[in-house]
């Protein structure tokens, strides 16, 4: 049987893959994925605190970007999902600057102003996961 933790784990990462993707191809994240998921994040968090402190880190740096105009409101929520999914305040933050410098780079190479910046976010989270159980605990 999977731990609790981790099956909340992987239905965060689940919905933030499907996040990734719909931005991908639409340029939104859609809030009947992310509020749900928001919710799962949260209720984890009475558990879990550290989890609900990663989602509340993750998505406040974005709302200062939100802020100043840089990111759209699909981007705020979705980095509480997932800060929620990796778990950690440092690895959220850790995702955070990953995912900014992809999507400098893509930024930079494809010359174009404005990209979709979920793909790069999801993507970052799964290198920051895959970095953590790699260091081990």
């Amino acid at each position: 049987m999977l731990a609790p933790m981790l099956v909340v784990a992987l239905v965060l990462a689940c919905a933030a893959l499907a996040c990734a993707a719909t931005d991908a191809w639409t340029g939104r994240i859609p809030n009947a994925i992310t509020l749900p998921a928001i919710g799962l994040v949260v209720v984890t968090g009475v558990v879990e605190p550290l989890v609900l402190l990663a989602g509340v880190l993750g998505a406040s740096v974005y709302a200062v970007a939100f802020a100043l105009r840089t990111c759209g409101g699909g981007d705020v929520k979705l980095a509480a999902v997932v800060g929620g999914a990796v778990g950690a305040p440092a690895a959220a933050l850790a995702t955070v600057v990953v995912a900014a410098s992809v999507t400098l780079v893509v930024s930079l190479v494809s010359r174009r102003r404005a990209v979709v910046h979920g793909p790069a976010l999801v993507a970052a989270a799964g290198l920051v996961t895959a970095f953590s159980i790699a260091a081990g605990p």
